[in-house]
């Protein structure tokens, strides 16, 4: 049973005579071309013979083959030149070549698909329903994934009229799933099909629920709000469903944030109970990124989900960390749950430690972040980062100790306490 064929990323560059370069595509999403739509151009039956090329430039394409099949191109530069030379050559040529690769040429034959599909779509049509037999099933898969990714629109027309190929072409109803939910997803993007393309997804999503299509109908609900997010916001809380519809709400309020993240933070705060977590941690890189550090302070203690906001709390810490550790502690200035604070600093110094912060660096954080504090988990933060920390030195965590026994015994007890379970377990 044929498998779908799944196109690795292949270049970085874009735009070429009216096609694109692919920078990802797959089953479940697959890159939006700018290629415009053609008219629709009759195709004679009789040009799938693929008329014989002439010498010279069998031999041309030949030798453009052998360096494009090089599995790693010097530079992706180079690799994308040698791609480029493919526009020298005919309609048929580029054919006939599509169908003289074997199925262990996948990278390769993708490449060429993709620009078969970008630049001949009627073409890429016509030989995709011809090829739709045992031995040329793959290639036909091949350019019904490109097509989809340059021409939508055709592909979602020809679907329509065409179920019983499609099911012929991807036997396997997960095929059949992920490939239309990429028709979506691509589709989502233009502004005349946006709306219609994101109910038709999100109708397939929920009429198979399957557990690891959270993420399809998220990058489908970011993609119908790319062209006008505030517009999708607007659309989202028109419970068009009968219901706000959260899954766009954290989309759209994903995309705006990149636009405009102090509306964005307003938006969260007046919706929140149907936000999560990731589009409230979107709404924080913005405006971390352009140095809003009070409203996001102001954003992380103005939850009203105690879970949600323990875990906003220490993404918040971990993110502000690089600006300072004094932003760290503007942003404990205002966490009156002792918890909260005590989390979060240990969050803080586990990414300190990944990121190579040495154990001195780690307990000036702490001294500084949790001096007002008290109780067991602070115990417990210490001690675990002085296990990590002077796991190997010895005689520096008997000096610190010693020195900790004197400023205060009976906190060093503790984490002397906690530092023997650790040594146990």
């Amino acid at each position: 049973m044929n498998k779908v064929v799944v196109l690795p990323a292949v270049f970085i560059l874009g735009g070429l005579c009216g096609y694109y370069l692919p920078i990802a595509t797959s089953n479940a999403s697959l890159s939006q071309s700018s290629a415009d739509v053609a008219d629709t151009i009759p195709v004679n039956s009789a040009v799938h013979a693929s008329p014989p090329v002439s010498a010279s430039k069998t031999e041309s394409l030949d030798d453009l083959v052998k360096q494009m099949d090089v599995k790693t191109p010097k530079t992706q530069f180079e690799g994308y030149r040698t791609f480029q030379k493919l526009d020298q050559f005919s309609v048929d040529e580029i054919e006939h070549l599509l169908l003289s690769l074997d199925e262990t040429q996948v990278l390769l034959r993708g490449q060429i698909a993709w620009f078969f599909s970008g630049k001949f779509p009627e073409r890429a049509f016509f030989l995709m329903e011809t090829s739709m037999g045992d031995n040329q099933m793959s290639l036909a898969q091949t350019l019904f994934s490109n097509l989809t990714a340059n021409q939508p629109e055709q592909v979602f027309d020809w679907l329509q009229n065409n179920e019983n190929d499609f099911v012929m072409l991807f036997p396997i109803a997960e095929q059949q799933l992920n490939q239309k939910i990429a028709l979506y997803q691509t589709l989502a993007v233009y502004p005349d099909w946006k709306w219609a393309a994101y109910e038709a997804g999100v109708d397939l999503l929920e009429e198979n629920d399957r557990s690891q299509d959270k993420w399809s109908t998220r990058v489908l609900a970011q993609k119908a709000a790319q062209s006008d997010p505030r517009e999708a916001i607007i659309y989202a809380l028109a419970q068009h469903r009968g219901v706000v519809d959260a899954g766009l709400l954290n989309g759209a309020l994903t995309e705006y944030a990149k636009i405009n993240p102090l509306e964005a933070k307003t938006l969260l705060l007046e919706n929140q109970e149907h936000m999560e977590s990731y589009t409230i941690d979107s709404v924080m890189d913005q405006l971390i990124a352009r140095g809003n550090f009070s409203d996001v302070y102001a954003l992380t203690h103005s939850l009203n989900d105690k879970k949600l906001t323990e875990q906003v709390i220490n993404n918040a810490a971990d993110k502000l960390y690089p600006y300072g550790s004094d932003k760290v502690l503007e942003l404990f200035a205002v966490i009156s749950d002792e918890k909260l604070k005590i989390s979060a600093a240990r969050s803080v110094v586990t990414y300190m430690s990944v990121n190579g912060y040495s154990i001195d660096k780690q307990l000036e954080f702490m001294d500084a972040g949790l001096k007002d504090t008290v109780g067991q988990d602070k115990a417990i933060t210490y001690a675990l980062a002085l296990s990590r920390g002077y796991k190997n030195d010895s005689l520096a965590l008997k000096n610190y100790m010693d020195k900790l026994k004197f400023n205060n015994k009976e906190f060093a007890l503790e984490v002397e306490k906690f530092m023997g379970y650790m040594q146990d377990i």
